[in-house]
């Protein structure tokens, strides 16, 4: 059986806001005095959830009356003023069995004590001291910003924290004359934070494509120079006007020419590779030869082939008068035609 304790003790408040609390969203939770007859505890509290009236006040064990969020000056002046009648209820109150479980019954004063406990709490939560939530948004709204702080993209998780507490200190010092809680300052500061680095990633995916489009520019500029074989315009001498090795400035024809070659395939075609003009009749008779595979001739030494083609020429011997050998498509091509030994690039169909 519950039993009912022998004297009050009270609990007061230590920190100014203590008595304040926030949910998720940065709404206060509502505050009471409570008073526990089982072991005899009479503070102030907030209200955990919203589950509805808890068995214990529901069987009289303990007393729970709603009240203003008091600062701790003031919330303990409360709770001397409801020692007296804590006292009382408590000396009128006693426990009963109702055949499902324990129940507080109070005499004629205990109950007079309980009523005027609520009357006290009420009135004394009319106009009293109470603690201000101050969200941190609010707060930045109508000052200095995170970033007059000195919070950058850059800031450590070390430093955000340290800002943290500068700004809550000073939100608690903000007004002399009244209790102020700082609310919600560290997931500010930390989405402040997260948004300058978004800013910082949105520009370099900017800076990317200005870079990307120049550089097509430049391979555009390479190609035509490259094309035009005069003197002064060699791959290495391109290369020196791009900032780039001459093997660069040689893949970058290359490639372009690879891009030419494909608008001029034909719709069967999975590959196409490059060898001297004279060599890409050559190309074409040996697919003749080996059962007609779809080898052609696109014109300018570039020849279209199929994933068959590439197939059977790869599994020519090496002594064959034509063979290739790939080890994986985009990968540099060895090609014998005729003799004649050659490393060509090929490139896969689009």
């Amino acid at each position: 059986m519950s039993q009912i304790a022998d004297s009050v003790t009270v609990r007061y408040l230590s920190a100014p806001d203590e008595l304040l609390h926030v949910d998720a969203d940065g709404r206060p939770h509502p505050t009471h005095l409570d008073f526990d007859l089982r072991n005899g505890v009479l503070m102030l509290d907030y209200t955990y959830n919203d589950a509805g009236t808890p068995w214990s006040v529901v069987y009289g064990f303990q007393c729970q009356v709603p009240s203003a969020c008091f600062t701790a000056e003031f919330g303990n002046q409360v709770l001397d003023e409801a020692l007296p009648l804590a006292e009382r209820i408590l000396a009128g109150a006693t426990t009963y069995w109702d055949g499902n479980r324990d129940g507080v019954e109070l005499d004629t004063d205990a109950a007079a004590a309980v009523a005027e406990l609520a009357a006290l709490v009420s009135e004394r939560s009319d106009d009293a001291p109470t603690v201000a939530a101050i969200h941190a948004a609010d707060w930045f709204a109508e000052g200095d910003q995170p970033t007059d702080m000195g919070l950058t993209a850059d800031t450590t998780d070390e430093e955000l924290t340290a800002l943290v507490k500068q700004v809550e200190a000073d939100i608690r010092d903000m007004e002399p004359s009244q209790v102020t809680a700082p609310v919600g300052v560290q997931a500010h500061l930390w989405m402040e934070r997260d948004r300058l680095r978004v800013a910082v990633a949105e520009e370099l995916e900017e800076v990317a494509a200005q870079v990307a489009a120049l550089a097509e520019k430049r391979d555009a500029l390479i190609t035509q120079a490259m094309r035009w074989r005069a003197k002064g315009y060699s791959s290495r001498s391109v290369g020196a006007m791009a900032g780039l090795s001459h093997t660069q400035v040689q893949n970058i024809v290359r490639l372009a020419d690879l891009r030419g070659a494909w608008a001029s395939a034909p719709d069967w075609a999975d590959y196409v590779t490059h060898v001297a003009d004279d060599h890409a009749a050559a190309l074409e008779a040996v697919g003749r030869r080996l059962g007609g595979l779809r080898v052609a001739g696109i014109g300018h030494g570039w020849v279209a082939l199929d994933r068959e083609a590439v197939a059977a020429l790869q599994r020519q011997p090496e002594d064959a008068d034509t063979y290739l050998i790939c080890d994986a498509v985009g990968t540099p091509l060895k090609v014998n035609v005729d003799g004649h030994r050659y490393d060509i690039w090929l490139g896969p169909a689009a």
